[in-house]
């Protein structure tokens, strides 16, 4: 998980390494140049897919990004049912008010699978 300048500088290293691993694209997608797609999907590196998002952390003027494993590090909990709430107006006129919500949660269930990078600027 990288912030955009993070993503940035990711491809900016990797064109600077001038590796022939990366310039086969079936290994590597994330210099295909397209944008981040409506996930935050910006490409992957072999066993590594990169997501870029805003919001995350600084430490002084550097900026942190986070790798992890999404299988061990994160657990979440979503309630089966959706509640609905009905109400009927009148006084306005004749029409049905809905609304929807749904109770979830997410936490940091394995701190070893996760960890902070730092990245100089």
């Amino acid at each position: 998980m990288l912030d955009f300048k993070g993503a940035l500088e990711v491809k900016k290293d990797i064109n600077a390494s001038a590796s022939a691993i990366y310039s086969q694209p079936e290994r590597s997608n994330i210099l295909n140049g397209s944008f981040a797609q409506p996930n935050g999907f910006i490409g992957s590196l072999p066993a590594i897919d990169l997501y870029a998002t805003t919001g995350l952390p600084t430490s002084g003027a550097d900026d942190v990004s986070l790798v992890f494993n999404p299988d061990i590090a994160i657990a979440g909990m979503v309630d089966p049912a959706v509640t609905v709430w009905e109400n009927t107006v009148t006084a306005d006129g004749m029409f049905k008010e809905y609304a929807a919500y749904l109770f979830n949660t997410f936490v940091e269930w394995n701190d070893a699978a996760g960890v902070g990078v730092l990245s100089a600027t």
